[in-house]
């Protein structure tokens, strides 16, 4: 936060909300609100952001944006008079952030819908939970072994299969061991993407990392009422403003310590 900033967090609040409804759009203008400069990135051939599309891109050139582009947030901060830097990761972007965190003098993390284990290993428990709640535990083996093999032809979740396995050789959970900064982790209760259990257990590795459960959430930041009404209906939630609240109390809460 930085005195003056007023009048650009209306602005880009009131641009956020009318532009787009979504569940991402609220949580930005909420930082707008709360008066936070954040900056965000498109990832390539998404958005505003220009090269090949992004389905084509491999997991280390992603990472190695999101190194360009959290040194460029730590160069804004240090010329906004060396303001706490933090950093928000959605899914597998909490997994960048932890791991670009101690590199960049990182001040906190913010990891929503994150795993803690191998990429692979979280797809396969998730998708194993998935069809254990719906009662389908006679098929787990068989959508396993087809979910392997879209994943070698390149169409697992519309990336390549390169983009899995340079993933997959991250070791997450000692990535999260080596974490020494106050770290929050923030699970949607409707996640059926990642697992309670492997979201959870970041506090387990993490020195200094605590979680929050946002109720009605899914993976997409969207509330819906139930499971059933995510996967029904995902990527087209409400949003709820729980996620703000526990974000900029959080954020405050640094800062005041710092």
């Amino acid at each position: 936060r930085e005195a003056g900033f007023d009048l650009v967090a209306s602005d880009v609040a009131a641009a956020c909300q009318r532009a787009d409804s979504t569940a991402l759009a609220g949580l930005l203008a909420g930082w707008a609100e709360a008066r936070f400069d954040s900056l965000r990135v498109d990832k390539r051939g998404l958005g505003d952001s220009e090269g090949e599309p992004c389905a084509t891109q491999g997991f280390d050139r992603e990472l190695a944006d999101a190194r360009a582009a959290v040194g460029r947030a730590k160069e804004m901060a240090r010329a906004r008079g060396n303001i706490p830097l933090v950093v928000f990761g959605h899914g597998t972007g909490g997994a960048m952030a932890v791991m670009l965190a101690g590199e960049l003098d990182v001040k906190g993390v913010i990891a929503f819908g994150t795993p803690s284990t191998r990429w692979l290993r979280s797809r396969r428990d998730a998708v194993r939970e998935q069809l254990v709640l719906d009662g389908a535990e006679s098929e787990v083996e068989a959508e396993l072994a087809a979910m392997e093999d879209v994943m070698n032809e390149g169409e697992l979740d519309g990336r390549t299969a390169a983009y899995h396995l340079e993933l997959d050789a991250v070791d997450l959970e000692a990535t999260w061991r080596q974490i020494n900064i106050p770290v929050l982790v923030l699970r949607g209760q409707h996640d059926w993407v990642v697992t309670e259990r492997d979201q959870a257990r970041i506090c387990e590795l993490a020195a200094n990392a605590k979680i929050t459960v946002l109720a009605g959430i899914d993976h997409q930041l969207g509330h819906h009422e139930n499971r059933d009404a995510s996967m029904r209906d995902y990527g087209f939630g409400r949003f709820d403003a729980s996620i703000v609240k526990a974000t900029v109390e959080w954020i405050d809460k640094l800062a005041k310590a710092r």
